[in-house]
């Protein structure tokens, strides 16, 4: 939350200097890792101040409800413009999974990450606040879009961690996922025709599995089934105008000898597919990995965002700088770690302790230095603007990451 010159945000809330305790800690001290100011910090005072705090945006926001307007415009912007590097993606959402750390009752996730993030995992450890997100009537249960919730402190969870919420696959009166349409939509219109060879040879796959019912994946059981992925340059053949001729070892090792009338763009496909210099033995689908995902992706992680806002204050450096390192592998190949969090305004630098609910706020300095440490890259940064002086909130920085390595 905001904090007003005193205190610190977790979910969202602003305080007071009256509020803060400055400890001279602007830079990490001791083999652990922890500052002077970090060594007070307790995740059990933290969980009690939140068990108190009631689950609507006032509670959120430390009694400042006003800042949610303004705190959304700027993150909004701030987000168009990383997206502006983006090659004009043509998805409804741009970011395909997200993660929200520190989410409460989902003021960001509701208002913000639910019109860009197709899917999206929360991790906050005060039930009563993500109740509010899993009910029955929830806008994300409704639409679908929350996939996991994670009620554990963040110095508590991993990637692994058992989630205390999880969506089942939700079906149309039809009794088909909610998701078909779409998927047959971006297959057939856009990935069927695609300049890349992966793309085409993925969707043409799914074509093929779609509309006849054959095994998706190329890894062999033991059975020894070859199932579509795998299929080799013998097992295919093409007949003008639009046949396509399937001969090998199905499930349970029968064998599937089948014709089937296919969309001349597949029937196209296969042919490039088949084209010499491959021959008999050659995998069709060469682009394409044992599940079915294109090679070429260099898939490394899952989520697109990790949105972090107004929680990392409750993590002593120690666990920041670890937490920020676990993230690197959970990232999709262009994917973006976000920040957003309050400015010390101590005189000489130093992060501040607030007492109240067993947080420190970081300089500048000091969120610079955990993300090197880390080893993550800063991309793009900027001070929130639109704040009223009368409020007399800290100064908020919000910052894009990725990997040094990329």
């Amino acid at each position: 939350m905001p904090t007003t010159r005193s205190r610190d945000n977790r979910h969202d809330k602003p305080t007071s200097d009256a509020q803060m305790q400055e400890t001279s800690s602007a830079a990490i001290t001791g083999g652990d890792g922890l500052t002077d100011t970090d060594s007070r910090m307790r995740t059990a005072d933290q969980l009690a101040y939140w068990q108190r705090i009631s689950a609507d945006d006032n509670g959120m926001l430390g009694g400042y409800p006003q800042v949610s307007r303004v705190d959304l415009r700027f993150s909004r912007n701030f987000l168009r413009k990383l997206l502006r590097t983006l090659n004009g993606s043509t998805s409804e959402y741009p970011f395909r999974y997200c993660l929200e750390p520190g989410a409460g009752i989902g003021r960001v996730t509701l208002n913000l990450l639910s019109s860009l993030c197709e899917n999206i995992d929360i991790v906050e450890p005060i039930e009563k606040f993500t109740a509010v997100l899993t009910a029955a009537d929830s806008p994300l249960v409704k639409s679908g879009q929350l996939r996991r919730v994670y009620n554990v402190p963040l110095q508590q969870w991993a990637p692994d961690s058992i989630p205390s919420y999880q969506a089942s696959p939700e079906l149309d009166q039809d009794g088909r996922s909610r998701h078909i349409d779409r998927i047959r939509k971006d297959y057939r219109e856009e990935d069927l025709k695609s300049v890349l060879m992966a793309d085409r040879q993925k969707a043409t796959a799914m074509y093929l599995i779609d509309q006849f019912a054959l095994r998706a994946g190329n890894e062999r059981g033991e059975d020894e089934a070859e199932r579509i992925c795998r299929s080799k340059h013998e097992h295919i053949t093409l007949r003008d105008p639009a046949t396509v001729v399937f001969d090998f070892l199905g499930k349970d090792g029968i064998r599937v000898h089948e014709d089937f009338e296919v969309d001349p763009q597949v029937f196209k496909n296969l042919k490039i597919f088949k084209k010499p210099p491959k021959k008999d033995g050659d995998d069709i689908f060469d682009k394409l990995d044992q599940d079915g995902r294109s090679s070429g992706d260099d898939f490394e992680g899952e989520y697109d965002l990790i949105y972090n806002q107004w929680c990392l204050n409750h993590l002593p450096m120690s666990d920041l700088v670890r937490y920020f390192s676990s993230l690197i592998p959970l990232l999709a190949p262009d994917g973006w770690i976000i920040v957003k969090e309050n400015l010390s305004t101590a005189a000489d630098g130093a992060d501040m302790f607030d007492e109240e609910d067993s947080s420190v706020t970081r300089s500048d300095k000091n969120w610079r230095l955990s993300f090197e440490k880390a080893g993550l890259r800063l991309v793009r940064t900027e001070l929130q603007t639109g704040m009223s002086k009368e409020w007399g909130l800290l100064p908020v920085r919000m910052y894009a990451l990725r990997p040094d390595d990329k």
